[in-house]
């Protein structure tokens, strides 16, 4: 015969794995999340330093051409 203990045992059990499951699945979806925004954000920094370098080489450019005519 089963007791009320043993019931309330093994329903904890599975409630715990359920809730475990869940909670596995909703990691890996704000793993996913995250890394799509990390990867998103990671692009546009590149974007924003590579214009950057190219803002600062044109005006060495132009520095250079004006100390040249000059």
């Amino acid at each position: 015969m089963i007791t009320i203990e043993e019931k309330l045992k093994l329903f904890y059990k599975l409630l715990n794995q359920s809730t475990d499951v869940r909670l596995a699945e909703d990691l890996k979806e704000m793993e996913s999340s995250y890394e799509s925004k990390l990867d998103k954000l990671k692009s546009d920094v590149d974007k924003e330093a590579k214009e950057i370098e190219e803002k600062a080489v044109n005006r060495a450019e132009v520095k250079r051409a004006e100390s040249i005519s000059k």
